[in-house]
């Protein structure tokens, strides 16, 4: 979802070709393309996305699924750098990061994505932390805390984006369901970064 406090030009929801088999069955993955307008920026195109990670049954460093997530940045890529002249944010749950199945992390910075929170001084960060007690099984659980969902910049005009600050967003334990102690909102804890233009 993008939720913007400027207008939204358009969207576009695009589902990814390359998939899972059992997730083509029962989640369908892909991205959501919008153009927004700032009004000291101008337009800047927002793609918010969310790759698979082990499927089912799978753990998310295992071949199949860094093989599949690999197909999904190419994707991503290629729309990402469908208009000229527009600056994207490209954020979201990568399954992957410095620690986990870097080498899908690393397909992002030669498509020519710049880590948005990692430039704003973040590199510590944690967005998937195995304490938290929405993650399930133990091949999950097995995943050191790391930061797996990101915000990535990349420039294709003149207008030149910044990311200034970093933090986690969403980490608290708000959900209040009685008999259990409360919950956060998601099994990944949100990331914040302040983007400005030069």
């Amino acid at each position: 979802m993008v939720r913007s406090r400027h207008p939204i030009a358009d969207a576009e929801s695009v589902e990814f070709r390359s998939a899972l088999v059992e997730e083509r069955i029962a989640i369908r993955k892909g991205l959501l393309d919008c153009r927004i307008r700032f009004p000291d920026l101008g337009t800047v195109r927002v793609i918010n996305f969310h790759l698979v990670a082990g499927g089912l049954a799978g753990h998310p460093e295992e071949r199949r699924g860094e093989t599949c997530r690999s197909g999904q940045i190419d994707e991503l890529a290629a729309r990402a750098g469908v208009q000229d002249g527009v600056p994207v944010v490209v954020l979201g749950d990568l399954n992957a990061g410095a620690q986990a199945s870097p080498a899908n992390y690393e397909q992002m910075l030669e498509a020519g994505f710049r880590d948005g929170i990692a430039e704003a001084g973040g590199q510590g960060l944690v967005s998937w932390d195995p304490d938290n007690p929405l993650i399930t099984g133990e091949r999950n659980r097995s995943l050191p805390p790391q930061r797996m969902d990101h915000i990535f910049v990349r420039e294709t005009g003149a207008q030149r984006l910044h990311a200034e600050s970093a933090e986690v967003a969403l980490s608290e334990r708000i959900l209040d369901f009685g008999a259990a102690p409360p919950l956060p909102l998601s099994d990944h804890y949100g990331v914040a970064v302040e983007i400005i233009g030069r």
